[in-house]
């Protein structure tokens, strides 16, 4: 207070504290002795939404970035409804945040391009063997035609899908429409969108956590009624 104080600065860790490649970031045995979780999930969230952010195409405004955190916020609630633990938690989160990076390569078949990333920048934050394994099996079950087998991959299905029970369906729908335009050339008449709506959420598509399914099968019964009644108002129309 009004003198001079001798500043200290923390440029890394100690070795023995540190990532093999980065001694800034505190390796597992020093997080165990600081009651931390066993990787470095916050510094790691920060890397991949930056990416995100920075990567992703403009044209993406269904799988853009915030989706991404809409299905995060989905995921932590599911969780812990279903009685997840902290650390599966953690790992359930870490999947989610990169489920969608793919689409920074590539629209089609972005899954696998996800899980390699994943692999690739996971040990950098801590991660294991077995914990980027266990990411990466959760991202897998995102793949169309894939059936979650474990909870954490039903989760992460049903938190991807949460919006198809909500009352803003119609809005995130239309994104995706206009998504599927802008990166595929796929065009719809109206009743051509209806129909590819109900398709999927009267025909391919179920909740598979009991959480999912007290909290989202009404809302998107309920969807599937208002499309019904436009698809028959719309070619009494014709």
């Amino acid at each position: 207070r009004g003198g001079k104080v001798q500043m200290y600065f923390l440029k890394s860790l100690k070795k023995e504290f540190g990532m093999k490649h980065n001694f800034k970031v505190a390796n597992s045995e020093l997080r165990a002795l600081c009651d931390l979780p066993p990787f470095d999930f916050d510094n790691m969230r920060l890397d991949i939404i930056d990416k995100l952010k920075s990567l992703l195409s403009e044209s993406l405004i269904y799988h853009d970035v915030n989706h991404t955190l809409g299905v995060e916020k989905a995921a932590r609630r599911y969780a812990k409804l279903e009685g997840i633990s902290e650390e599966e938690i953690y790992i359930l989160r870490t999947a989610v945040l990169y489920h969608d990076a793919g689409f920074i390569f590539e629209y089609d078949d972005n899954e696998d391009l996800a899980i390699k990333l994943a692999q690739n920048t996971l040990p950098n934050f801590g991660y294991s063997q077995e914990q980027i394994d266990a990411v990466c099996e959760i991202i897998e079950a995102t793949k169309s035609g894939v059936k979650p087998q474990t909870l954490l991959q039903k989760i992460m299905r049903d938190a991807d899908h949460d919006y198809l029970g909500r009352a803003d369906y119609k809005v995130i729908s239309s994104r995706l429409r206009k998504e599927l335009y802008d990166m595929r050339g796929d065009e719809f008449s109206e009743l051509e969108w209806i129909r590819f709506q109900l398709d999927y959420l009267d025909g391919k598509h179920e909740y598979y956590t009991e959480t999912a399914k007290n909290i989202r099968n009404s809302g998107k019964k309920a969807r599937i009624q208002e499309l019904n009644l436009q698809y028959q108002t719309i070619k009494d129309q014709l």
